[in-house]
């Protein structure tokens, strides 16, 4: 992604979902509910319109690091919260709240919000990225509301979502990956090509579902710590990384072109069309995974999972530098007992197998 290749991200059809509710005004709270990092909190909402009056709405713009500090010390100093992941979330939280006050002159009354996520936590698939998503969605909806009737996202919409998540994700992490929250938001799957920190290209694919197997290999990679090791390769093996960058290029370009083959095949043509598109896409996934095999970039656990699924005559490829998973392509054609089988073998080793599908919606008023 850092160095100026193609890449393709999907949206995974594991969802977050939010609920929310406006409460009496005599209650006079906010009442906050996350349960992936077991956090339920009842905020006077006194102490939010005094913390947001307080503070220079200009900060979210101007002086962003004062407005984190801010934030922290806010949910510190009111024993908001005990461990990392509830002060993660609760950053979040508040920054997105203050961004859309600001932006859209959001009333803030009492509510409650209740945001869980079939995601797992920390897994590298986007949890943090769907969870901002999720509230970045829920306050602009409101606001719309405020302001008259409001029963879809449009186009306007999704790209302000987008946009607030991703520098809200960047003020607490320091650097987020637009292309996640482009994923999150607008769903389906994403192109994308990085060139510098202010300038990137990016499109939606309209690509069929798709459907996979998503294994847990039960380990942990670190996403920084691989970006450092590919910024090795390029710094002390300049030719090598331009070998394996190169790669990844093509096998992303050949994929790219590939989805569109398979959607249409879907569509258009016979099923002996649509095993042999399938059957090339496979072939590409196979590449790409070797690729990272073969410059150290994946993991012997990932590697294990990718060499079951070929000698069930599947594909798979590891979900992404952080994180623990691999996705194991299903062609449209597969019967469920060769599913069954595979599945049986990977739990056997170990290994956790859930059946879901990508190219899904992105964030959506249900």
């Amino acid at each position: 992604m850092l160095y100026e290749k193609r890449i393709l991200m999907a949206s995974l059809d594991l969802r977050t979902t939010l609920k929310f509710c406006e409460l009496p005004y005599e209650q006079g709270i906010i009442k906050i509910q996350f349960p992936a990092v077991n956090l339920l909190l009842s905020v006077p909402l006194e102490i939010v319109q005094n913390f947001f009056l307080s503070n220079d709405a200009r900060g979210i713009i101007s002086q962003s690091n004062q407005l984190v500090r801010a934030v922290k010390y806010f949910i510190t100093v009111n024993g908001m919260w005990c461990k990392y992941e509830q002060r993660f979330s609760l950053q979040l939280f508040f920054l997105l709240l203050y961004s859309i006050v600001y932006n859209e002159k959001l009333q803030i009354r009492s509510f409650h919000v209740d945001v869980s996520t079939d995601l797992p936590i920390g897994g590298g698939l986007g949890s943090s990225t769907s969870f901002a998503v999720c509230l970045a969605a829920c306050f602009v909806h409101w606001a719309r509301l405020q302001k008259g009737d409001h029963a879809e996202f449009d186009w306007n919409d999704l790209n302000q979502i987008c946009n607030c998540s991703t520098i809200c994700e960047e003020l607490v992490q320091d650097f987020a990956y637009v292309i996640d929250n482009y994923a999150c938001t607008f769903g389906r799957m994403i192109d994308f090509q990085y060139f510098n920190f202010d300038y990137f290209k990016v499109s939606i694919m309209d690509i069929t579902r798709i459907r996979i197997l998503l294994i847990n290999s039960k380990i942990w990679q670190n996403k920084r710590e691989r970006l450092q090791q590919m910024a090795e390769i390029k710094y002390f093996c300049p030719e090598d990384a331009k070998i394996i960058l190169d790669e990844i290029n093509v096998t992303s370009q050949n994929i790219y072109e590939t989805l569109y083959e398979v959607t249409d095949s879907h569509e258009n043509h016979p099923v002996r069309i649509q095993k042999a598109s399938y059957a090339q896409l496979q072939k590409y996934i196979q590449e790409s995974q070797l690729t990272l095999q073969n410059s150290y970039l994946s993991h012997p656990r990932l590697d294990n999972i990718c060499s079951i699924a070929k000698s069930h005559g599947f594909a798979g490829k590891l979900t992404g530098f952080g994180g623990g998973f691999v996705y194991v392509l299903l062609p449209a054609t597969t019967e469920d007992v060769q599913i069954w089988s595979l599945s049986a073998e990977l739990v056997a080793q170990g290994f956790g197998v859930t059946r879901t599908s990508l190219s899904c919606s992105g964030v959506r008023i249900d």
